[in-house]
């Protein structure tokens, strides 16, 4: 029904038809919405007025080699269609289909004897030409992504400026990488500034950066220049830690008189380092800012904010008393879990409320070094009151109990509400409703291709714009006779299903593979595949987990196809993404380098086996 309507629309698309002079396919055409067409030779002579969307191409072996056919094939190349479809009176020819091949074309397609035949045509081809358009989107966002990328540096053991990419050499106005490291000892950046651990402020002409470094002791090391959207101006950005101790010295003299005493607020990121692992320091620093922005707008009124320490952001706020501000920390510890942290990191804190009373200013920061260091004794809050609590204590204690509070609301409101679900790689996504929610279960009534998936995993993701993140529940009961799952234990999910970047299917069978990784070489099995990655399976222990990342290899294997071998030989480049012990077996992932042919007999291959997936389901659930 989805195609039917889109078809509907195909008139707004702009289609041109080329075939041989004399064919029948301005008649054929009335059935594909507002669609013009030429003959080779028209579309050898003139440039098309507009860039069509769609191109229909009758192809004739026997003109491969006309001027016009190659006339109007170079002008269909530079118009730069949305997409191809070849049509040919002997489709199956091996001619016909290397032609589609290298041209990257759908098809090719018999070529259609009516308007309805052509009609048809369309719809069957549809789909994979929405997949490929939604491909080719992701490429460009990707790609924007790039050229948005921070200003890199690539030192070598020396200090010498390597390799500066395009944005350093705008930064520091040179494409000269001696003009470079000039400019970069005339400033005082280089190897002896920061750490690998640190982020440091740097200035850079009339810019402030923040400058990390990373690389190992003794060799390369890479400068990354990101712009600082924070300042230290009073009254707003984030102070540094000696002017946050400046600033509570301030403040606490300012209150000596105050019947209500100053709270210094501590949030050190417990893992802080594991979010520089998985998502990068950038990220990581980003969010430190991100939380220091969320508890001051959650206490007030704030006196000042901070960074203390690279994973501790510091807050100082009141006047108000020591029991208020013990339950406003209980709330917003509880709170953490469901705010929005981007790239879905998930947080553990652990907070220290300090009351700032009196002159003992060397008191306080004692409690706060001590409280960081994980080593906080007795004698040390002696004379101040301290309260210590975790964002991961009571906050995952009620997850559940708040998780099915809002599972209510969505019933009581009608709100929309989809079920996620994976079955042998393909996604099976279908709209549900709730029907009780009761005794720590939810009661769900869904379709029939859900409940059977849902029969097999024994569990079910939950979506909904009212849910802070996807949820994952357990299977209680599913109903033998009625469209009717009960779940229970509901929990957030801290990555999103949704971001699975491409559609992957999982194999019939184990299809051997071989990997050739610098000049060794490793069989195993393929387990699943998408148009650009795949996942290797090898005997667990075979390497060390993250061994292999970020190195290339070669990946050769026989896909299944319909052809008289019933397989083709595939071997591709590849870069290595992770690989890492699963249970019994070791997997790897491949994000796969391409040729046309390639790329095209993995796509084929992707839409085959979801057809074949779909009709397995349908068959098992009739």
């Amino acid at each position: 029904m989805r195609n039917e309507h889109l078809l509907k629309h195909l008139r707004h698309f702009r289609v041109v038809a080329v075939a041989p002079e004399g064919s029948l396919w301005s008649e054929l055409c009335e059935g594909a919405g507002e669609c013009s067409a030429m003959s080779y030779a028209e579309a050898s002579e003139r440039s098309f007025q507009a860039n069509p969307h769609l191109v229909l191409l009758a192809f004739d072996a026997a003109r491969l080699k006309d001027p016009h056919f190659l006339g109007g094939l170079k002008r269909i190349r530079e118009a730069r269609p949305w997409q191809i479809m070849l049509f040919c009176d002997e489709a199956d020819s091996p001619v016909a289909r290397e032609f589609a091949l290298k041209l990257h074309a759908y098809g090719p397609y018999s070529t259609p004897e009516s308007g309805e035949a052509l009609r048809q045509a369309l719809l069957t081809a549809l789909p994979g030409m929405i997949e490929r358009l939604q491909e080719q989107t992701r490429a460009a966002q990707l790609q924007k992504i790039s050229d948005l990328s921070p200003a890199q540096v690539l030192l070598s053991g020396s200090g010498k400026v390597l390799v500066a990419n395009r944005k350093a050499r705008e930064l520091f106005g040179s494409r000269e990488t001696a003009a470079i490291g000039e400019k970069l000892a005339e400033t005082g950046i280089g190897k002896g500034v920061g750490s690998d651990e640190d982020v440091v402020n740097v200035e850079i002409g009339d810019g402030k950066y923040l400058l990390h470094k990373s690389g190992e002791e003794g060799g390369g090391t890479l400068l990354t220049f990101v712009v600082s959207p924070f300042g230290c101006e009073e009254g707003g950005g984030s102070l540094s830690r000696v002017e946050c101790i400046e600033r509570l010295k301030d403040r606490m003299a300012q209150h000596l008189e105050s019947e209500s005493a100053m709270h210094l607020l501590t949030a050190r990121i417990a893992n802080y380092e594991t979010i520089i692992r998985n998502y990068g320091w950038m990220r990581a620093h980003a969010v430190v800012k991100e939380l220091l922005a969320s508890m001051a707008n959650h206490f007030g009124p704030t006196e000042c904010a901070g960074v203390w320490h690279k994973d501790m952001p510091v807050l100082l706020f009141g006047p108000a008393s020591f029991e208020a501000s013990k339950e406003a920390l209980e709330s917003f510890a509880k709170e953490l879990g469901f705010l929005d942290f981007g790239d879905d990191v998930a947080l553990s804190v652990d907070f220290v409320l300090i009351e700032a009373v009196g002159e003992d200013l060397n008191g306080i920061i004692n409690v706060v070094e001590r409280s960081y260091e994980g080593d906080l004794s007795v004698a040390d809050t002696r004379g101040v009151r301290v309260f210590g609590t975790g964002s991961g204590s009571r906050a995952e204690a009620d997850e559940e109990e708040l998780l099915l509070q809002l599972f209510t609301n969505i019933m009581a409101n009608h709100q929309p509400l989809k079920l996620f679900n994976i079955y042998k790689g393909l996604p099976i996504s279908t709209p549900a409703t709730i029907l009780k929610v009761e005794e720590g279960r939810i009661l769900l009534k869904v379709e029939k291709i859900q409940k059977f998936v849902i029969e097999l995993e024994q569990k079910v993701v939950m979506q909904s714009p009212n849910l802070p993140k996807d949820v994952e529940a357990e299977v209680y009961l599913v109903d033998a006779r009625k469209p009717l799952v009960m779940v229970k234990r509901p929990r957030l999910l801290h990555a999103s299903l949704n971001n699975r970047k491409h559609t992957r299917v999982g194999l019939p069978s184990r299809l051997p593979v071989v990997i050739k990784v610098e000049k060794k070489h490793y069989t195993g099995y393929l387990r699943d595949i998408s148009i650009h990655s795949a996942a290797a399976y090898f005997n667990a222990g075979k390497f060390a987990e993250e061994e292999l990342k970020g190195k290339k290899a070669r990946i050769s294997f026989r896909l299944p196809w319909e052809n008289e071998e019933g397989s083709v030989t595939l071997d591709l480049g590849a870069e290595i993404l992770f690989n890492r012990d699963e249970g019994d077996e070791h997997k790897v992932v491949l994000v796969l380098e391409h040729d046309e042919t390639s790329e095209s007999r993995i796509f084929d291959y992707v839409y085959r086996r979801q057809r074949e997936l779909i009709r397995e389901i349908k068959s098992k659930i009739v």
